[in-house]
């Protein structure tokens, strides 16, 4: 009922001022029957829209779910990114309680997406600007801590060599390169954490 009464009000009055409420609203409903290509329409109608509104960055969030659930895991990575962009791109700018959980769960989909893809291989692609280098290297930490939670050790160590080989003198490649040899020596891995020594 709750649709049928949405699909009315953005049909018969396209210019309301609650269009992009109304819009986000139905591709909640959408989404959580499972519609995801009708939900991920409904999104792009809220950021299509000429005014920004507070619906924005959930709207990207969730096309980027709509897209992942089904199955297009490159287009997803795209909204999800701008989502990273929005919340990220700003060094030094305090986020709210909600902007950090916001955050957090986008790097989770973010993370399984490049999972399925190539891994870290697939990461370089998407770090177009300055803005996006800022926070390249949670993009590689967080994959290797989901590659971790999947007990797949090497490819956690190479995710995180990966950003260290990319930025060798980045503030954070050597965080991320002593954390190579941390999961080496706690896996039992000697000889490969005395290699991550010597790089």
């Amino acid at each position: 009922q709750s649709l049928k009464i949405l699909n009315r009000l953005v049909a018969e009055h396209p210019g309301t001022a609650y269009a992009a409420e109304a819009q986000f609203r139905r591709g909640e409903l959408l989404f959580s029957t499972r519609d995801y290509a009708g939900a991920e329409a409904a999104y792009a109608t809220v950021l299509t829209g000429t005014e920004r509104t507070q619906y924005h960055e959930r709207a990207l969030y969730m096309q980027g779910w709509s897209r992942f659930k089904q199955g297009r895991l490159d287009d997803a990575l795209k909204p999800l990114f701008g989502v990273l962009d929005a919340k990220l791109g700003n060094e030094g700018a305090e986020l709210s309680r909600a902007d950090r959980e916001l955050v957090e769960d986008t790097f989770r989909v973010t993370s399984i997406s490049l999972a399925n893809l190539q891994g870290a291989e697939s990461i370089p692609a998407y770090i177009t600007d300055d803005k996006r280098r800022s926070y390249e290297f949670r993009v590689y930490e967080q994959l290797g801590e989901l590659y971790l939670k999947q007990e797949r050790v090497k490819d956690a160590a190479d995710t995180y060599s990966a950003f260290a080989r990319r930025q060798p003198l980045h503030a954070q490649a050597p965080q991320l390169q002593a954390r190579v040899i941390e999961i080496y020596q706690g896996n039992g891995f000697p000889a490969l954490a005395l290699d991550a020594k010597k790089d």
